[in-house]
C-alpha cells in the first residue's frame, strides 16, 4: 500500500489500542482466542485507512462477548477513520447496527433502507400466529385475518399479521395456539418481504 515505515508504525500502535490487542503485538496469531484474531484482522485491513471496508459475515463463529468487542471496536475505528463498511451478515442484530440494510433474495435487492424505516412498514406491531396443529386450524385463523380486513404471511409455521391491535386477539377463533403481539425486527420483515414481495 506504499506506506512508508514511521506510517506503518504508528498506524500499528493507534489500530491496536483501539482493537484492544496492543498488548498481544508479540503473539504469534494462531495462539490467539477466535475474537482476538479477528480483531488482528480487522487491524490488517484498516493499516492502508480504506475509505470502504468490506466484511464477510466477520463475527462467524465468535461467541456473544466476542461480537460485542468486535463491533464496540470496529464502530470506535470507523468514527476515528470516517469510512464506510459494507456488511454482509445473517444475523438480524448485526443488521440491526447498520444505517442501512439491503434485503436479497435469490440474488435480487428486493429492500434497501434505514432498519427503523423497514421496520414500521409493517406498523407499530404485529401478530405471530404460531403452534397450530391441524391444517384446517390453519385457514379458520387465516380466515379470521382477512375478516378483520387484515392481510396475514405465512411461513411454514407461523402467520404473520402486519399492523395487528390488541383488540384482534380477544376474538382468535382456535384456541390452542400461541399469539405474541410485538414491535417488529428485522427479521419479522425480511420474513414478509422474502415471502410476500412487498412490504406496506
Amino acid at each position: 500500500h506504499n506506506l512508508n515505515k514511521p506510517t506503518v508504525k504508528d498506524r500499528i500502535q493507534s489500530l491496536s489500542r483501539q482493537l484492544g490487542i496492543h498488548d498481544r503485538l508479540n503473539e504469534q496469531v494462531r495462539h490467539l482466542s477466535g475474537g482476538l484474531a479477528r480483531r488482528v484482522d480487522l487491524a490488517r485491513a484498516l493499516m492502508p485507512h480504506p475509505e470502504i471496508l468490506l466484511l464477510d459475515e466477520p463475527t462467524t463463529g465468535l461467541d456473544i462477548e466476542a461480537r460485542t468487542v468486535f463491533w464496540n471496536a470496529l464502530q470506535e475505528v470507523r468514527r476515528t477513520l470516517g469510512m464506510t463498511v459494507l456488511l454482509a451478515t445473517h444475523l438480524i442484530e448485526e443488521a440491526e447496527r447498520a444505517d442501512r440494510v439491503v434485503i436479497l433474495k435469490d440474488g435480487q435487492n428486493i429492500l434497501c433502507d434505514e432498519p427503523a424505516v423497514l421496520k414500521q412498514q409493517l406498523g407499530d406491531r404485529i401478530l405471530k400466529i404460531s403452534d397450530y396443529k391441524r391444517e384446517e386450524d390453519e385457514v379458520r385463523l387465516v380466515a379470521w385475518v382477512e375478516q378483520a380486513n387484515c392481510r396475514s404471511v405465512h411461513t411454514e409455521n407461523m402467520i404473520i399479521v402486519p399492523d395487528a391491535n390488541s383488540s384482534l386477539l380477544d376474538s382468535c377463533p382456535v384456541k390452542q395456539v400461541t399469539l405474541t403481539l410485538a414491535q417488529p425486527n428485522l427479521e419479522d420483515v425480511y420474513t414478509v418481504a422474502t415471502r410476500n414481495g412487498a412490504l406496506g
